[in-house]
Formats: C-alpha cells, sequence, structure tokens
C-alpha cells in the first residue's frame, strides 16, 4: 500500500515544549557533583523560585523540607534543559535497574516514568530516531519488564503519576502494562522477547502522529479519516524503518497490531497464522487499554468488565485464547454475567 499522508504535514501540541518541565525528586536527589541544570519549585500557577543553581550540589535536607514543610511533589527544570535532564535521568535508571533489589518500587517507579516520558519526547512526539534515542527506548522497556517482574500492581501507580500527560504517552504504557502482563502469563519468561514486546508496545502508534489530523479531538471521523487512520501501522513501520536500531520484532509488531485472525483487520488483511505472534498480545493490549480510558466521544471509561465483554462481542477480532487468558485477570466466576 502506498501512504498518501504528508508525513509532517501538521503541528501538533508538544507536551514536553512548556516553558517548565516537571522531573522527579528522586532523581534529582541521586544526582552526583554539581548540578547541569537550575531547579526551580513552583510557587503559584506561572510562578516559578529557582531552588538551586547550575554547579550546585544537591541538599537532600533542605529537599526533605520543602516536600515535608511545604508540600512539594515535584521540582522543575527550564524547557531548554529537560532534555539534559532526562539523559541524566536515564543514567540514574540504568544504575538502579542494574540493582533493582536494593530500589524501593516507588524510586523504580519515578526512574521507569522518567524513562517513559525520554522516549515519548524523542521518538512518540519529535521521532528522533539516532542511536542513542533507541537505545535509550530499549532501555525504557527493559525499565518495565523489571518494574513488572518486582510488583505487576506498580503499574497503576505509574499510570497514575502521568495524569496530565496527553492521551497517546498514557496510551502508550498502558497497551505496554497490559501486553506484558499477558506475555508473561502466557509463559513468555525470557527477558529479550519481553523487552522487545515492551519497545514495540511504546511506539506502537507512533504512525498516529503523521497523520494529517489529530485524531483525539474528533468525537467521529470521516470515511476519509478513517481510510487514514487504517495507514497509521504502515506509516509507524515506514518511520522506524529509519533506524537500524530498531529490531525486526519490533517493526513486525508496529505492522501487525491491527492485523486480526478473521481476517478482517488493517493494513493488509492477514489472517490468524500469518500475524505476528507478539502482535496479538500487542492487539488486545491496545484495545483494553483504549476501553478503559475517558476518550473526546466517550466521557466516561468502560469498566475492565464492560471492556471485556465488547472485546469477546467482536467474534473473530482476537486471538481467543490469549482474550480468554486476558479476561482472567479481571473477570471471576463470582462476576455478574
Amino acid at each position: 500500500m502506498s501512504a498518501t499522508v504528508s508525513w509532517l504535514s501538521v503541528a501538533k501540541v508538544d507536551p514536553y515544549d512548556s516553558e517548565y518541565q516537571a522531573v522527579s525528586i528522586t532523581i534529582v536527589e541521586r544526582l552526583v557533583g554539581g548540578l547541569p541544570f537550575d531547579i526551580f519549585i513552583k510557587r503559584a500557577e506561572g510562578k516559578f523560585t529557582r531552588l538551586f543553581s547550575r554547579g550546585d550540589e544537591t541538599d537532600p535536607s533542605r529537599l526533605k523540607r520543602y516536600q515535608v514543610a511545604k508540600g512539594v511533589e515535584s521540582l522543575y527544570v527550564g524547557r531548554d534543559d529537560y532534555k539534559i535532564y532526562l539523559l541524566f535521568a536515564e543514567q540514574v535508571g540504568a544504575r538502579l535497574l542494574k540493582k533493582d533489589s536494593e530500589a524501593t518500587v516507588d524510586e523504580l517507579i519515578e526512574v521507569t516514568r522518567e524513562m517513559v516520558n525520554h522516549t515519548a519526547m524523542e521518538i512518540i512526539m519529535r521521532h528522533n530516531l539516532n542511536p542513542i534515542t533507541v537505545q535509550a527506548a530499549a532501555q525504557t522497556a527493559a525499565a518495565c519488564v523489571k518494574l513488572m517482574a518486582r510488583d505487576r500492581m506498580a503499574f497503576a501507580k505509574l499510570l497514575k503519576s502521568m495524569g496530565e500527560h496527553p492521551y497517546r504517552i498514557k496510551h502508550a504504557l498502558g497497551t505496554t502494562t497490559f501486553a506484558l502482563m499477558l506475555a508473561r502469563a502466557d509463559g513468555i519468561k525470557s527477558e529479550k522477547p519481553l523487552t522487545n514486546l515492551g519497545l514495540g508496545t511504546l511506539v506502537l502508534d507512533v504512525g498516529m502522529s503523521l497523520l494529517s489530523f489529530e485524531p483525539e479531538t474528533k468525537t467521529e471521523l470521516t470515511a476519509d479519516e478513517w481510510k487514514e487512520v487504517k495507514q497509521h501501522p504502515e506509516l509507524g513501520k515506514r518511520l522506524l524503518d529509519q533506524s537500524r536500531e530498531f529490531p525486526t520484532e519490533v517493526k513486525m509488531l508496529v505492522m501487525h497490531h491491527h492485523e486480526q485472525p478473521n481476517g478482517n483487520g488493517y493494513p493488509n488483511n492477514l489472517h490468524d497464522s500469518q500475524i505476528y505472534y507478539p502482535a496479538k498480545i500487542a492487539a488486545i493490549a491496545d484495545s483494553f487499554a483504549a476501553l478503559v480510558s475517558a476518550r473526546p466521544y466517550r466521557t466516561e471509561p468502560y469498566s475492565a468488565f464492560r471492556a471485556i465483554g465488547i472485546m469477546r462481542e467482536s467474534h473473530g477480532k482476537f486471538d481467543t485464547r490469549l482474550l480468554d487468558l486476558f479476561a482472567s485477570f479481571f473477570i471471576h466466576t463470582s462476576d455478574p454475567k
């Protein structure tokens, strides 16, 4: 299929372009030596005060006083310094993940969130596919795998901490969460396939950012808009093809995640055995994450029970065995029919 969409034809709102960006106190506390940027606290809406200057060393006791006495939950850096902060956050995350048993679950949540932010900013929002950002994205996926292994329920806290992020970023993280849950339950335990699944689901809908309109602002799509949406798996793969760093498995996941066992999926109407198996896992996670989220055309998210019911009503859309396994996480024999 030849894509007719002009790749960067529409300006998107970039959540990482605000004058000040929130950063993790946990990360700042773990920075060694002089700070590479100024650190601010938020006094009131739109009003920020410098707490530490570039070159200062962090003062944990001072930070604790602000947290306890003044209720400070986040620190901030300037927009131009945010990318530098995220690179340092990656380093802190890498250190913690090497010895994840020495970190608390809350600390792992903090570093994973900042690693997700790095992936979202560089790849999902800005399509920066240089080897460093792709490697960072792979580390983010590995962090998700380790966090899931430590405490599956930690992802609920992680998702909640992303509350002000755009839907596309929260959806990517939600899809990754549910996909890893399902993969582990399905017996996939090895780190490499889980990491590839995590990386693939984080960038699953990157092609959506290449459309000529923003789907999440729409309550209903026209026939032409729906036709364009159906191109997003191919657009996403074409974007990832620009980097040799993305494994073939990740590209296949992106390309196949809307194919259906009954042959009614897109973009290539593949049938059951033709669909890349991890893409079947991603398809269930992707749909469920969308159904349990608030959307412009649906003011309230569906309950997990109702979401599973809707997915089961779509006969042949999902792998039946995998869907039944996924449903077992949320539906028990005592639940109402």
